[in-house]
């Protein structure tokens, strides 16, 4: 229920009397970030793997990242599974790897890391360039489980199908922006399905 509280005694610009404005202080709800939870049943369900895609929040500097970093150490120190999809080119990383540490050929725009509660030493990287399909990846589960596979284009895909996504103006710039071979493949694309003419930005 918003709040009321008094706008204040009427003033006069630049000889216009202004009237009172009616001053609401409205309740904001928190972005809702989702997340996919694996968890075994009759164990107490015990959460054997999260499987998170990075927001925006998750990235930018503030109570976000930090929430998400707190949760990433909370979900290691469980022993449990960590898959994360990064599909998003801006912002500071935030996978549980320093980035000078992966070779060049695997630093893509987008990037996938699974971590693996039996194995909190190593981290598995699947590269993602931007003019390639999205690669499958292999979800762990238990030890005693063989890992699952998961095709990340397959479910991009139907997102994009269900969503109205198409509705969107892909005329516009790129925040950021992209550069040499993507933005010759993007610019293709994009002119290739209608969406854009060589005059757009």
């Amino acid at each position: 229920m918003p709040r009321k509280r008094p706008g204040g005694p009427a003033r006069e610009w630049a000889g216009t009397a202004i009237a009172e404005p009616l001053v609401l202080y409205l309740e904001t709800e928190p972005v809702t970030e989702t997340y996919l939870e694996i968890i075994e049943v009759g164990s107490g369900r015990r959460v054997v793997t999260v499987i998170e895609i990075l927001f925006p929040s998750n990235k930018a500097p503030g109570a976000g990242r930090e929430a998400y970093v707190k949760k990433q150490r909370e979900v290691l120190a469980a022993r449990s599974n960590l898959v994360e999809i990064d599909l998003l080119r801006g912002g500071d990383p935030v996978l549980p790897v320093p980035r000078h540490l992966i070779p060049p050929s695997h630093r893509t725009p987008y990037l996938v890391s699974v971590r693996r509660g039996a194995r909190p030493d190593l981290v598995w990287i699947y590269r993602a360039p931007l003019a390639e399909r999205l690669p499958a990846i292999l979800v762990p589960l238990r030890e005693t489980d063989d890992d699952v596979p998961l095709d990340l284009q397959a479910v991009l895909d139907r997102a994009y199908e269900s969503g109205a996504y198409d509705d969107l103006d892909y005329r516009a710039a790129l925040d950021p922006p992209l550069d040499g071979a993507d933005a010759t493949w993007a610019d293709s694309v994009l002119s290739g399905a209608g969406r854009r003419r060589a005059s757009d930005p």
